[in-house]
């Protein structure tokens, strides 16, 4: 594990505006500048406070805000340290932009589209054994919480997610787990809807097929089909709750 040494970093001067934020924002440009790996240890609380000139209840706001980033992560009694990065760090602010500017359904399964038709197909040219087992697992605890909504969905997305990752992009599975949150509010409206779960089943052994088969054009057209599924089950599910 690295410590972190701000000793060589320049520091800009700061107004007495929203410190917290400011503070924040040069750590944060530190962290991405200075290429610091995940795990590396930033500074107490009372080293950055001298290092930034600032009290510790503003570095404590301005970490407390990285965290909410999911920049850094902090442990009670052990830290501050610097993140792994994931889609969680995009969850919670895609989840407002969907609430705040009343985005449709219709547009997150549009954007599914765009992202998950090709990811199916870059699966099947990369995926490795140990993506399968991931998928099949998946499959499999599906099966299993056929009668359990929310173990569904959960297996549900990891399926999805572990697709993206057979993608050997690590921006893929980020993307795809940040709308995780959006996603899962549209299965838990079609959970509802008689067979749903059992239909996209269907579909996700099509795709684990597609892939093993190194089938780019068939487990494109797998995960097309799949989603128009998804889409006609969200549009009768609307309709019995009008």
């Amino acid at each position: 594990m690295k410590d972190i040494d701000f000793g060589r970093t320049p520091v800009i001067p700061m107004n007495r505006d929203r410190l917290y934020e400011q503070v924040a924002q040069q750590i944060q440009e530190l962290i991405f500048a200075s290429g610091w790996p995940a795990g590396s240890k930033i500074p107490t609380e009372r080293e950055l406070g001298d290092r930034f000139g600032v009290s510790r209840t503003v570095v404590r706001e301005a970490l407390k805000a990285l965290a909410e980033r999911g920049l850094v992560a902090i442990q009670p009694g052990r830290g501050i340290f610097v993140a792994h990065l994931s889609g969680d760090a995009l969850k919670e602010p895609m989840k407002l932009l969907f609430q705040r500017r009343n985005f449709s359904y219709e547009n997150l399964v549009e954007t599914r589209r765009v992202l998950e038709v090709e990811i199916a197909g870059l699966a099947a040219q990369r995926a490795e054994p140990d993506h399968m087992e991931k998928m099949r697992a998946a499959v499999e605890e599906m099966d299993a919480t056929l009668d359990d909504a929310e173990s569904f969905i959960r297996a549900d997305h990891a399926f999805h997610v572990a697709l993206a990752e057979a993608t050997q992009n690590p921006l893929l599975p980020m993307l795809i787990d940040s709308i995780g949150e959006l996603v899962r509010e549209t299965r838990r409206m079609v959970i509802g809807v008689g067979g749903s779960q059992t239909r996209g089943q269907h579909y996700h052994r099509k795709l684990i097929d597609a892939v093993e088969c190194r089938d780019a054009a068939a487990a494109r057209k797998s995960m097309g089909e799949h989603l128009d599924q998804f889409d006609t089950d969200i549009q009768t599910a609307k309709r019995l709750s009008a």
